[in-house]
């Protein structure tokens, strides 16, 4: 996986903005759904495909190369009938995220905290050496008030 160099925060509502750059490239335009996967430990995002590449129908669509055909655009490319793969539907692309992972196998894919342990002891040995570690004292959440002279 490539990175893009750019870099987002996610708000309080788990939201995320995506460059104006990577929706073009991709042809992300409001209103179109994308997929969210788990891959190889990281989140992964495909745009759905809900139309015909060439004709933008939604009728009788066919996935072809990972992406939607109708039959009048695939006949037209000399493509054989999609026995296999029937007509994509509204009720077909309900069930996209079926295959995604549950909670608890996601957390299953996690790694483990004994094999974050040696890096996690790297990263404190050099912000320790820096003087940048936090006090390692509890700290309470509440203040004295100042006593009042009466």
């Amino acid at each position: 996986m490539t990175t893009s160099g750019m870099a987002r925060k996610v708000d309080d509502l788990g939201r995320i903005v995506l460059p104006v750059e990577m929706r073009r490239m991709f042809e992300i335009q409001p209103g179109d759904a994308l997929e969210i996967a788990v891959e190889n430990g990281g989140i992964v995002l495909r745009k759905v495909e809900t139309r015909c590449v060439f004709c933008n129908t939604t009728d009788d669509l066919r996935t072809y190369r990972q992406k939607q055909l109708c039959a009048p655009c695939a006949a037209e490319l000399g493509l054989p009938p999609d026995e296999e793969n029937p007509a994509v539907t509204d009720a077909s692309r309900a069930h996209i995220f079926d295959g995604l992972p549950t909670p608890a196998e996601f957390a299953e894919q996690l790694p483990s905290a004994t094999e974050l342990s040696p890096a996690a002891e790297e990263l404190d040995a050099a912000f320790a050496s820096e003087g940048l570690l936090p006090p390692t004292e509890v700290q309470s959440d509440f203040i004295d008030p100042p006593a009042l002279d009466r």
